[in-house]
């Protein structure tokens, strides 16, 4: 098998990833285990990379890419791999495995993997912006939300000409602005990343931005543009089979509550959490679970099933105490 059938599985990979995941990571699986028996290191960590990507962006199985990204960082760090750009990648997507998970529990090896980025990484490289992008996520996850915002704003001046990291940093933006009540910042950012996501066929990305700016328009008092902005969403979710990611349901959410549509905002998160059931995505699946309480306290309806839910997916992470204190919180408020 020649460089060029692994370059085709590369390619037939990528070109599925959002429309259908699964067959993306069979091809790319299969081209790791050809590039593994031809002894290609270059196509090995390249297509385990891609591989990964697919399982934690755009499928969401945790429980597949956790396996993965420990072996291939592993691996990755052998000498022979150091020359490789692919080598930086690795080390993020164990990062992004670590930070769905459980990044309190894993933060001194998310940490390590971070410091691994910071030593082999330069400013001029690709991989110095997915650097920017893991900092600002890590210091959410701290609640270092003034570092958070500082890594945020350093990460979107420097992707002007990279349109994917433009995408990215801009949805990052909106995040933040909407934390802060700042609409107006929230529409600017949302915009900006539209424009990005449009030179690229990134459906995935441009829909979490077309959300943030739904919900920036009904904020601001267009609530007939915002829902143009929800037909066009339905419309695009029905041509993807890859799961979206947090920051879209999470728009999507504050969009329904703002239309004070509790029980649309109620079904759209019970949507959410059947993707996350058996994911391995222990963080986000008790973050869900915390944010339904919240929902359906508002309006008397029972929480105990949401509450025993909290407390099983607990008991699965390193950080079980810390979770369960913030459940406590969300049940005394």
């Amino acid at each position: 098998m020649s460089g060029e059938t692994l370059w085709n599985l590369y390619r037939q990979g990528i070109s599925q990833i959002e429309t259908n995941p699964d067959e993306a990571i069979r091809l790319l699986a299969e081209g790791s285990a050809k590039a593994e028996e031809l002894g290609d290191t270059y196509y090995k960590v390249l297509l385990d990379h891609w591989q990964l990507q697919a399982m934690i962006l755009y499928k969401h199985d945790f429980n597949a890419a956790n396996k993965l990204a420990i072996k291939a960082a592993i691996d990755a760090r052998a000498p022979v791999y150091r020359n490789y750009q692919e080598y930086i990648c690795i080390q993020q997507d164990l990062i992004l495995v670590y930070q769905g998970i459980d990044p309190i529990g894993y933060a001194p090896e998310i940490k390590e993997a971070i410091d691994l980025m910071l030593d082999s990484t330069t400013p001029t490289m690709q991989c110095h912006h997915c650097l920017k992008q893991t900092l600002v996520q890590y210091h959410i996850d701290k609640g270092e939300i003034e570092q958070a915002n500082k890594y945020a704003m350093d990460y979107f001046i420097g992707t002007e000409n990279r349109y994917y990291h433009r995408s990215f940093a801009a949805a990052m933006q909106c995040q933040l602005a909407h934390w802060q009540e700042d609409y107006d910042a929230v529409l600017s950012y949302a915009q900006i990343g539209i424009t990005a996501s449009e030179n690229r066929t990134w459906t995935h990305y441009w829909l979490e931005l077309k959300a943030w700016e739904m919900l920036a328009l009904q904020k601001l008092g267009q609530p007939d543009q915002a829902s143009i902005n929800y037909k066009l969403i339905t419309q695009e979710l029905s041509y993807i089979r890859a799961v979206l990611n947090h920051r879209f349901y999470y728009a999507v959410l504050a969009y329904h509550e703002a239309c004070d549509d509790l029980q649309t905002a109620i079904s759209h998160w019970d949507n959410y959490l059947t993707h996350l059931e058996n994911a391995g995505e222990h963080y986000w699946h008790f973050l869900a679970y915390l944010e339904q309480i919240r929902l359906l306290k508002q309006i008397d309806l029972p929480i105990s099933a949401s509450v025993e839910a909290c407390k099983s997916i607990a008991d699965n992470m390193r950080s079980r105490e810390q979770m369960l204190t913030k459940l406590d919180q969300v049940l005394t408020n």
